[in-house]
């Protein structure tokens, strides 16, 4: 395992490259520090997993949406809900969990953080994941009925992506930060929920240690990379991040190449890959 500065000035927010090769397995930035969500910045949520066709509801409830307060008439205690899942009721009324309460009661937000269509009683008719890979989520929520936007800063959104583990691993290379305009406090969040009481019924991370039944990141035989960030102002934290590209000399799991100045943010992940490199 080493790292390797892009260019100059490409740096993380401590100081160090984060152009990642990984020959080996290793635990990313254990010690950095996320710090509080930036103040003032509407918060948006949408949910990855793999399955994205899976409803999530236990039982038939009905709800009641009261401002930003989602109430379920029983409790909902699948163990793959949390913050980002999709609620859809009332027929074709839309809500995104932001905040979990109880199993009864959650907060919930439209696709732009703001309240959701409200009501009374209404039929839940699913819950689902938002998105099935991390690649789809990162084009798909600038999209209508989501951010309808890629300029977080002009819309002062901050926007969630947090993972969930259902059939198996992300395979899908993704490409944090491309044609988003970000800032200091309107950044991309990338994360695993670990907080049962305030974001999921069951922690999605790792325990330190490479995990099949935790969300994984795991791109088969990929050329060049997993995970590309090509933007500044993104936060990566509690991944398990794999390339083993056992095909090609030249493996990288993570690489950042981004021309503005800002930080980026990696915490709590591990990477691990399997690729070859010859050296002259």
């Amino acid at each position: 395992m080493w790292c390797q500065a892009p260019r100059p000035g490409y740096h993380c927010a401590w100081g160090e490259p984060l152009k990642i090769h990984s020959p080996a397995i290793w635990v990313a930035c254990l010690g950095l520090s996320f710090g509080a969500h930036a103040a003032g910045a509407t918060q948006v949520y949408f949910a990855v997993g793999q399955s994205t066709g899976n409803d999530l509801r236990t039982g038939t409830p009905t709800c009641t949406v009261n401002g930003t307060t989602l109430t379920f008439s029983e409790a909902q205690n699948h163990p793959g809900l949390g913050v980002g899942c999709k609620v859809t009721y009332a027929g074709a009324s839309v809500c995104y969990l932001s905040h979990k309460t109880s199993s009864t009661v959650w907060s919930c937000v439209n696709g732009q953080g703001a309240a959701p269509p409200q009501a009374t009683g209404a039929t839940v008719n699913s819950i689902r994941r938002a998105f099935a890979s991390l690649q789809e989520a990162l084009t798909g929520s600038t999209g209508p009925g989501f951010l309808n936007t890629s300029d977080l800063v002009t819309g002062n959104f901050v926007l969630n992506i947090p993972c969930y583990n259902d059939s198996g691993p992300d395979t899908t290379p993704a490409s944090i930060g491309d044609g988003f305009t970000t800032g200091t406090l309107n950044y991309i969040r990338v994360y695993t929920p670990t907080d049962t009481a305030t974001e999921c019924n069951q922690s999605q991370r790792h325990d330190g240690k490479w995990n099949d039944a935790r969300y994984r990141f795991a791109v088969p035989n990929y050329a060049d990379w997993s995970l590309l960030i090509v933007a500044a102002n993104v936060r990566v934290d509690g991944l398990q991040i794999s390339n083993p590209s056992l095909n090609n000399n030249y493996s990288r799991a993570v690489v950042a190449n981004y021309a503005e100045r800002g930080e980026v943010q990696f915490s709590n992940n591990i990477i691990r890959g399997g690729g070859r490199r010859t050296r002259p």
